[in-house]
């Protein structure tokens, strides 16, 4: 038994350093893992209350309120059900893999997942992407499993139910997958078009539960197309690198663009191939399961890594497939996944700590004194969740908070939305919250893709900078400032 399945094994042992590595290199909880463990915590109630009014769906916000039945709230503890979620990935993508081609193309295909320095990320990262992926994969076995293969069972049918209401309830782009699987139906088999509708009904009306509240909650908000994916603004770099980690992970230009290009040469190879040896329906429902998500969601202007992350499973089962027939000798199969992966791989622990409040908190102990009126004050005020659990300091922290109403949905509600705040604006709440009056220095901590220019108006109103900024390592790279009065 251990003869047979010990490259398995190895693939997974090899997947799991890489995370426990990241895992115990990764650093505070960011700003969406941040809103993970503090909104799993309040009670059932509350909870339910928020998470219909969230932008989506509550299975992972779900699953850590149980997990924190089973260990004390943590960082490291809020990342344990991502990590064994995403080692279970490595397995399932093998299964359906061997389940619908060879064993070598099952063994590839759970080395790029396993070795991937984007699934790793995910797989130590407290959010409902590593389960997204997860589920995305097990929707594409049953999916091909029913509509694509002679014989199945009820039993098939269940669990492909179950599965799509379990991925609905994990993210909203799991919409592009549902769809790209529709889409696939369309082309290649539209007489089991209508199977697949019955079989969504029940799933779609069980996720309407949650929908339609969550709809309304959003839809009556004016503000709602200020929101960061609506207003996307890409060119020709920026598209590549958004896609590049499905690919290679994080990797210097033009790395990533030269084996998306690789890639897309192959794949339309042996599509052509298809055309002369005769069509494989379900390597052509990979391709469609591979390839629509991205489109989908790129016709929507969605130019962001989280659109994509449903493509992956299908993404990286093609990668294998394409990679086994072009390379059939094992050592240049390894060295496939080396070269897609060696430089993301190498240049990982450059990106860690992913967020550290320390920085932030020795800047501020080297500056004040006992007696000195000084503020802290940063401009996103989401970032509240994160200084309340890292901020270390004696002076006064305030956020840019402009929101009537109840602080917790005030998060949940608006924590997206990005819109320009005039220097009038920021300058009255800064005279609202006496500022000038109270303090004589002040420690801006400012995120200029917020549209809250703080530092502006300070500058306006004749503070100077006592010093040039600091560069904490906080995610979305937000500057420190130190102003003095003048």
């Amino acid at each position: 038994m251990f003869k047979k399945y010990w490259p398995l094994l190895a693939i997974v042992l090899g997947g799991l350093v890489l995370r426990l590595y990241v895992l115990f290199h990764y650093g505070d909880l960011w700003a969406d893992e941040m809103f993970s463990f503090v909104y799993s915590q309040r009670s059932w109630l509350q909870s339910w209350h928020l998470w219909t009014l969230e932008t989506n769906p509550p299975l992972h916000l779900f699953l850590l309120k149980i997990w924190w039945y089973l260990v004390p709230p943590s960082a490291t503890a809020a990342r344990v059900p991502s990590l064994i979620i995403g080692i279970a990935n490595i397995v399932a993508l093998y299964r359906l893999g061997k389940r619908f081609f060879s064993e070598r193309t099952a063994l590839l295909s759970a080395a790029f997942l396993a070795f991937s320095p984007n699934c790793i990320f995910y797989a130590v990262t407290a959010r409902g992407y590593a389960l997204l992926i997860l589920l995305a994969t097990l929707y594409i076995d049953y999916f091909l499993r029913i509509f694509f293969t002679a014989t199945h069972s009820k039993h098939d049918e269940w669990c492909f139910g179950i599965v799509a209401l379990l991925l609905l309830y994990t993210h909203l782009t799991a919409w592009l997958l549902i769809i790209s699987s529709a889409l696939a139906l369309l082309i290649l088999k539209r007489a089991a078009f209508k199977k697949w509708f019955v079989l969504g009904l029940a799933p779609t009306a069980l996720w309407l539960i949650w929908a339609l509240p969550a709809a309304y909650a959003k839809f009556t908000m004016p503000s709602l197309g200020t929101a960061w994916f609506l207003n996307i603004s890409t060119n020709f770099i920026d598209g590549v690198r958004a896609l590049e980690p499905l690919f290679t992970g994080v990797s210097p230009w033009p790395f990533g663009l030269c084996a998306i290009v690789i890639f897309m040469i192959a794949a339309g190879a042996a599509i052509y191939r298809q055309k002369k040896s005769g069509p494989d329906p379900i390597f052509l429902a990979l391709v469609c399961l591979s390839a629509f998500p991205i489109l989908l969601a790129v016709s929507f202007g969605l130019w962001n890594i989280k659109f994509f992350d449903v493509a992956q499973p299908a993404l990286l089962l093609m990668m294998a497939i394409l990679a086994t027939t072009y390379l059939p000798h094992g050592v240049l199969l390894a060295l496939c996944v080396g070269a897609f992966y060696g430089p993301g791989l190498i240049a990982l622990p450059r990106f860690l700590p992913l967020d550290d409040w320390t920085g932030v908190n020795t800047f501020l102990a080297n500056r004040i004194t006992p007696n000195e009126h000084a503020v802290f004050i940063y401009n996103d005020f989401v970032t509240k969740l994160r200084a309340d659990y890292y901020l270390k300091t004696s002076i006064p922290a305030i956020p840019y908070y402009v929101y009537s109403g109840d602080w917790d949905e005030n998060v949940v509600t608006k924590n997206y939305l990005r819109y320009l705040h005039t220097r009038t604006e920021v300058a009255g709440w800064l005279d609202k919250n006496n500022i000038e009056k109270n303090y004589t220095d002040i420690f801006l901590l400012e995120d200029t893709g917020m549209g809250v220019p703080i530092s502006a108006a300070l500058s306006a109103d004749g503070w100077v900078l006592a010093e040039p900024p600091f560069y904490p390592r906080l995610l979305g790279s937000p500057e420190l400032f130190h102003y003095v009065h003048r």
